[in-house]
């Protein structure tokens, strides 16, 4: 293929009628000069008459390396064949990189403050082989010496600070704010697969492995991705002891708790969009069933002659849209999602030493957790007909009295920003504002204990 050069073995009718007593004929195609193509072995290989493209051969001469894997070992199949394409084989280092730091600082203000913090820091590095450049097409990579392009960073960190107060012999009070966050990324070094393409190019299709380029571009392997996650809370606690309302075990307590969360934020792009000379099912868009020799499987031909031709069979660009009326945005937007979670929790224990025998405790909480809303409204709801929020109990509830009378409901239901429906909500549900948490339990001393049992305690 190198040389533009095909070799495919050909079965004409008598191989077909008996291909025991006329097997296949191995048979050699020259795409720029052979005319031995075609259902009848007479048409020309590369009608156009140019044979292999100029850029791909640029490409498998100066960052292909020679193939040392005839088996092709576990890629064998419709592309590596043994024949065309052989396999290469070589190893790859994955270095891995982490770094990790802690800080803390403890401080009294007096005698009834006292501060502390802490800080922690960890960064991991580790390449992947999500992307691999074979060809050493980049700077500092080397021909036939496989190089990692990808990496995935991750870089936790995690900051609390809390102070204390001894209000009264009997008061103390506690204030602890917490910063969690997690910074996750996917990164990918990529390039033109030769410097005269501008596209990315895929010859025998959208592969990982089992493309003839330099380095992979397939889609699912090299869009950057990041994941970027940070909570944060802050929560204050105050205990106090008087009379008989606790013991000196158990103090009754109360307590405001308040945070945030903002989850994943994730982007998919590809910087260029991938240009494919050959596909799955083929030559994709392009006929090539004129120049397909007798007996040639018809997916693999159209595939390598796409590839040697380097004659574009598909191309593909994800557009991402934004804003209410969901505007189509220029192409290479990265798509994300910044969501937020609010959430409250407040509540109060107390335990009351009502007798020296006999202790009781009883609380209240109460808990909020706001819908998620995305900072730019992209967020989405399942919607009917009507373009308006689905209730889906009403939709169960038509379906089961549809099946019940024998008949089908089917409706068209679809998906909308959940700005524009209800009239311009804010959240896809509604909060829910009753998480209410009573709780109580009493603790018991027998004195039967005093006769024959000897220590018991009962708890209610």
């Amino acid at each position: 293929m190198r040389n533009g050069i095909l070799h495919f073995d050909v079965c004409d009718a008598a191989c077909k009628a008996d291909s025991v007593a006329s097997p296949p004929v191995p048979t050699v195609f020259n795409m720029q000069t052979g005319s031995n193509c075609g259902p009848a072995g007479n048409s020309p290989c590369d009608p156009r008459g140019l044979g292999i493209n100029p850029v791909v051969l640029q490409m498998w001469t100066k960052f292909m390396p020679a193939g040392n894997d005839p088996s092709c070992g576990t890629l064998f199949g419709s592309r590596c064949d043994g024949v065309n394409v052989i396999g290469f084989k070589a190893n790859m280092a994955q270095p891995y990189r982490s770094d990790f730091a802690v800080a803390r600082i403890d401080h009294d203000f007096g005698s009834k403050w006292h501060f502390t913090t802490s800080y922690r820091y960890y960064k991991l590095t580790r390449a992947t082989n999500s992307q691999i450049d074979i060809g050493g097409f980049f700077p500092g990579d080397t021909l036939g010496t496989p190089a990692s392009l990808s990496a995935r960073p991750q870089q936790p960190w995690y900051l609390v600070a809390g102070l204390t107060t001894n209000i009264t012999s009997n008061t103390t009070n506690d204030s602890i704010s917490v910063i969690c966050a997690t910074f996750g990324r996917g990164m990918i070094r990529r390039s033109r697969a030769v410097p005269r393409a501008w596209w990315a190019l895929e010859p025998l299709g959208e592969q990982q492995f089992n493309v003839l380029a330099p380095y992979n571009v397939n889609t699912q392997s090299i869009r950057t991705r990041f994941w970027d996650g940070r909570i944060g809370s802050s929560a204050m606690t105050s205990l106090c002891s008087k009379g008989t309302t606790c013991s000196p075990s158990a103090a009754p307590t109360s307590a405001i708790t308040i945070g945030t969360s903002a989850p994943t934020m994730a982007a998919a792009s590809t910087t260029l969009p991938p240009t494919r000379l050959g596909d799955s099912t083929g030559g994709g868009l392009i006929d090539f069933s004129a120049t397909l020799p007798a007996g040639a499987t018809s997916s693999k031909w159209a595939r390598d002659s796409a590839a040697v031709l380097g004659i574009v069979t598909d191309s593909q660009i994800a557009y991402t849209r934004a804003g209410a009326n969901l505007a189509l945005n220029p192409p290479l937007t990265h798509a994300f999602d910044q969501s937020t979670i609010p959430y409250y929790n407040v509540y109060f224990s107390d335990s009351w030493h009502m007798k020296p025998s006999f202790t009781l405790t009883y609380g209240l909480g109460w808990t909020l957790e706001m819908p998620p809303t995305e900072k730019h409204g992209k967020q989405i709801e399942l919607v009917d007909q009507s373009g308006q929020q689905l209730d889906t109990m009403a939709y169960l509830n038509a379906r089961k009295a549809a099946a019940l009378q024998g008949q089908v409901y089917n409706p068209e239901v679809g998906f909308a920003l959940v700005g524009n429906t209800g009239g311009g909500q804010k959240y896809p549900y509604q909060p829910y504002y009753g998480s209410f948490s009573p709780r109580g339990c009493c603790c018991m001393e027998p004195q039967l204990h005093r006769w024959f049992l000897g220590e018991n305690v009962r708890r209610q």
